[in-house]
């Protein structure tokens, strides 16, 4: 979920709207917080899917010239990679 609006929203304010959620589910399965926050906090940065996801995005569109179907192009293998990667390496730097 706090991919999805990071890709529509600011990823800080993807990070406010997504932490409370986070630390009551850890909090609720009786595990750290901890993993929860980092993931979020990873979730929220990953606004490749859109231009509107991030102010950086939306100045180099029409700076170098790109289209919305650019973003998705690049942006999706980049977030795939960076699922994995977070779901490989939390649960070993945090532990639950």
């Amino acid at each position: 979920m706090t991919t999805i609006f990071s890709q529509v929203i600011n990823n800080s304010a993807t990070a406010v709207l997504m932490a409370p959620i986070a630390i009551l589910a850890a909090t609720t399965l009786h595990l750290s917080p901890e993993p929860f926050m980092i993931t979020v906090a990873i979730s929220a940065s990953t606004a490749f899917l859109t231009p509107v996801g991030t102010t950086t995005n939306a100045m180099v569109m029409s700076a170098g010239a790109y289209k919305f179907k650019d973003y998705l192009k690049l942006g999706g293998p980049l977030l795939f990679l960076f699922f994995i990667i977070t779901l490989a390496f939390v649960p070993l730097l945090w532990p639950f």
